[in-house]
């Protein structure tokens, strides 16, 4: 015999489909409630256990409660025991009912849902088919949507490119609160920008993508440079720039070294017509914007392990010609110590030459490493004065 709670248990499973049929404006009731039919053979061997379930189930019932479901119930003779009423069908009729059947949770869902869907449908209306493939997340942000809007509104009339920082932004909203939903937000404001207005290239949540997506400024990598040319450094020869400044601001020289560790980069030597970028950890691709340095010879010394020679290859897939610092075979062999580095997953080696990529494998098979600090100074010395 089907439960009071069975009954609530149907009801709630219905409930994002009835959030729905409520932006549609769809009749979504009466509702048929599925239960199993007790047979007359069930009445005898069961009678005290379905008398009891019968008597809860018109206990709870619209008939006896005011709200909730309505049984329809149906006469069935039984020559062991007589006459009894059993249900034949149970229905939810009405909104007022089937919200009488959910949990408080979902009562006081219900409300924000309806109050945050009209007026976020009143104001933007283009975003109704984002509210029914989430109603359920509608709901959830229940008191935030004034905040949530007030944002969306600011980008859509006010908004200049390359402006502002998220927490100088001139929106009445907490301090920290468009950090705290850059998820939601992002998903809105692409609803509602213009396409032209958002970098469809930053997709996902990782760091700051939600600045680079709609244009606004953020605490961005610092690239640090020496100008190793006192010709070029005019007073000033060490530097950090942010790497989207180093993007739009080209150089002076012909020749770029680009070093993993800091010391090589500090150690580096005057050399003609030449700069040295460090980034301090900053991703290879982060220079693939600064198309000057196609323009440039490039030197990229690494770290003589699978993960240098992997950045290695990054960096020439954005600049073909790309040669390596004291990265082969014979340096190796000439200065290894012992060390290991870390495994390395799988990844794309696409940039390698061939010497390299047997190189890649070799140090792969067991884990080994040579650090560039390990290099004494006076081989560096001898390669780059066999270069420059």
């Amino acid at each position: 015999m089907i439960s009071p709670k069975d009954i609530e248990k149907q009801a709630a499973r219905w409930y994002t489909n009835f959030l729905r049929a409520e932006i549609r404006n769809e009749d979504f009731f009466p509702k048929e409630v599925r239960f199993a039919k007790v047979r007359p053979a069930q009445i005898t061997a069961r009678f005290e256990e379905l008398h009891r379930g019968l008597l809860r189930l018109r206990q709870h019932s619209k008939e006896e409660t005011g709200a909730g479901y309505l049984v329809v119930w149906e006469e069935v003779n039984s020559h062991s025991i007589g006459k009894n009423l059993l249900p034949v069908s149970i229905q939810i009729t009405e909104r007022a009912d089937y919200l009488a059947l959910l949990s408080p949770e979902l009562q006081e869902h219900y409300q924000q849902f309806t109050q945050a869907s009209a007026l976020l449908l009143r104001e933007f209306p283009q975003l109704k088919e984002w509210v029914l493939s989430q109603v359920r997340r509608v709901g959830d942000y229940g008191s935030q949507w004034p905040n949530l809007m007030k944002v969306c509104r600011w980008f859509l009339r006010d908004h200049q490119r390359d402006r502002y920082y998220i927490r100088e932004l001139p929106i009445a909203v907490p301090t920290k609160f468009i950090e705290q939903h850059k998820s939601i937000l992002s998903e809105l404001l692409l609803q509602l920008l213009p396409v032209e207005q958002v970098d469809a290239t930053f997709v996902g949540n990782r760091e700051h993508n939600f600045e680079k997506r709609f244009g606004l400024k953020y605490d961005e990598t610092l690239v640090r440079l020496r100008l190793l040319d006192a010709t070029l450094a005019d007073g000033i020869d060490d530097m950090a720039i942010r790497h989207t400044a180093l993007a739009n601001h080209p150089f002076g020289g012909t020749t770029v070294i680009i070093t993993e560790n800091k010391m090589n980069f500090l150690t580096l030597p005057p050399l003609p017509q030449t700069i040295a970028l460090w980034g301090g950890g900053f991703q290879v691709h982060l220079l693939g914007a600064a198309r000057w340095l196609s323009a440039r010879k490039i030197y990229y010394w690494g770290d003589l392990d699978t993960h240098g020679l992997y950045i290695l290859s990054q960096l020439r897939q954005q600049f073909a010609q790309v040669e390596s610092l004291m990265m082969d075979k014979t340096t190796f062999d000439r200065f290894y110590t012992d060390d290991h580095a870390p495994p390395i997953s799988q990844v794309s080696i696409d940039g390698l030459r061939s010497e390299e990529l047997s190189l890649f494998h070799y140090l792969k098979e067991s884990n080994l490493r040579l650090e560039q600090e390990k290099i004494p100074q006076w081989y560096v010395q001898q390669q780059l004065d066999s270069r420059f």
